[in-house]
């Protein structure tokens, strides 16, 4: 049990928590917790909140990858922005009926969170609450929920909500790539983004509206597997008034602009530039692409949701994949992909070409693929943001020309050494460059060069920076 020894404590205001303790009780007469106070603390598993606390700043438990409990009391007001983003394990959580703000991806990738009930003061459910919240089956939103922001219940298990009458907003993507089968959209809601659900399964969707209110967007209800159908004033009705039909395939000029729901393999001619954006969005039995050597760039979301995909081969070689421009990490079809093929060949391990100075971003951004090696030249200065972010290597080789290691560039990978030795050339390594990367026990670099407090995050608690002579 922690003692009061092993917490730093200003005032009444709980600023950092240290040790290799499993529980933790937080004495009485602490008003706040402090912004990252618990943040990347490996060993606590259970934490008590004295009724005297008011305020979660942000960030304040993020990454506490091993805690599984933790009750917040009636006190609490207010709960920051990402306050338990990462926390992996964390099953259950009660929240104290006076909470009335919960920040932005407060639970994001808390993936072992089951159901949660909501206080009936919260009043909004921020931007990306619960995103990633891959076993979260049962929310309870409470009677006073006005707004769901964008990406609040991405990739949840949730297949069903009660949605209060005094909502009326809901945010782009709400539902993306959740369970969600079937919705009642109260009338009272007078805006809805685009795409709320896409990726998802939603077949029927009841709106108590008579018609579609003018602050909806026009493509609300796209991105859906196959048809929707949407029921309108269904409470005096019942009557389908919309359908919204599966997408058509089709190339205009060198651009892919869409494709058929339906397909499990596309085949891209020569002469194909750029995959337009969204252009294979939830394409949930998508299998297999064939991409031509002609291809430079793939736009914004190209292949969202494509879960599916087991293979990708690209007519070209590996190194002319490296001319290739990502947009974001939903464009990139390796995303889901369990094998690649350049040239006809299985890609069992990358290699920088020596001409290349900066690695693309995203490119490599790939979940489920397990690369024998990973070598970066010293003619590379520059890795992009999530250029290998989830990538797994049995071993990769870092270049001494890298001047620049962009935020998550190695995000959720594994290969590194445990000792990294970088060369005279670093200048910067971004946030989160290197987090949840396994075991760093020590880096040695420049004394010049400047990183981000959160570019090793939750890697080893006692990391040792060495510098170069």
């Amino acid at each position: 049990m922690i003692t009061a020894e092993n917490l730093e404590i200003s005032g009444t205001k709980l600023v950092h928590c240290f040790g290799k303790i499993e529980k933790v009780i937080i004495p009485d007469g602490i008003t706040e917790i402090s912004k990252r106070a618990f943040s990347s603390h490996e060993y606590v598993k259970e934490i008590v909140i004295p009724d005297t606390v008011t305020v979660i700043e942000e960030k304040a438990f993020a990454c506490c990858g091993n805690l599984i409990k933790i009750n917040i009391p009636d006190s609490v007001i207010s709960i920051g922005e990402r306050a338990f983003i990462d926390c992996g394990m964390l099953k259950e959580i009660k929240l104290g009926k006076n909470v009335e703000q919960i920040g932005a991806y407060a639970f994001r990738r808390c993936s072992n969170l089951d159901n949660v009930v909501l206080p009936e003061k919260v009043t909004a459910i921020s931007e990306g609450l619960f995103k990633d919240c891959i076993r979260l089956s049962s929310v309870e939103l409470g009677s006073n929920v006005t707004s769901i922001g964008p990406f609040a219940f991405e990739e949840c298990d949730i297949d069903s909500l009660e949605l209060g009458d005094k909502l009326v907003s809901i945010g782009e993507r709400a539902f993306k790539n959740s369970s969600l089968f079937c919705l009642d959209i109260p009338e009272s809601v007078k805006t809805v983004g685009s795409r709320i659900f896409e990726g998802c399964e939603v077949h029927k969707v009841e709106c108590y509206a008579s018609s579609k209110p003018a602050g909806w967007s026009g493509d609300w209800a796209d991105g859906c597997e196959e048809e929707v159908f949407i029921v309108w004033d269904c409470a005096n009705t019942n009557g389908v008034v919309d359908k919204f039909d599966r997408a058509s395939i089709y190339i205009e000029g060198s651009v892919v602009t869409g494709c058929n729901k339906d397909i499990e393999e596309a085949v891209l001619p020569e002469g194909v530039t750029r995959i337009g954006e969204k252009a294979f969005e939830g394409c949930n039995k998508l299998k297999k692409i064939t991409l031509p050597k002609s291809l430079k760039c793939f736009d914004e979301g190209a292949f969202s949701g494509c879960k599916c995909i087991i293979t990708v081969n690209y007519n070209g070689t590996l190194d002319d994949w490296f001319k290739i421009a990502f947009y974001d990490f939903e464009c990139n079809p390796l995303q889901y992909a369990l094998e690649f093929y350049a040239d006809g060949k299985l890609v069992e391990e990358i290699i920088v070409p020596d001409n290349i100075e900066r690695v693309s971003q995203y490119i490599f951004q790939c979940k489920h693929i397990k690369f024998k090696r990973l070598v970066i030249p010293d003619s590379v200065k520059i890795i992009g943001y999530r250029a290998f972010c989830d990538c797994t290597f049995d071993k990769i080789e870092l270049g001494k020309g890298i001047e620049v290691i962009e935020a998550c560039a190695f995000a959720y990978g594994m290969g590194l050494d445990r000792n990294l030795i970088f060369g005279k050339s670093l200048k910067v390594i971004e946030e989160y460059a290197f987090s949840l990367c396994g075991e760093i026990e020590s880096i040695t670099l420049p004394r010049s060069a400047k990183v981000d407090e959160d570019a090793f995050q939750n890697v080893y608690t006692e990391m040792e920076i060495k510098y170069l002579d």
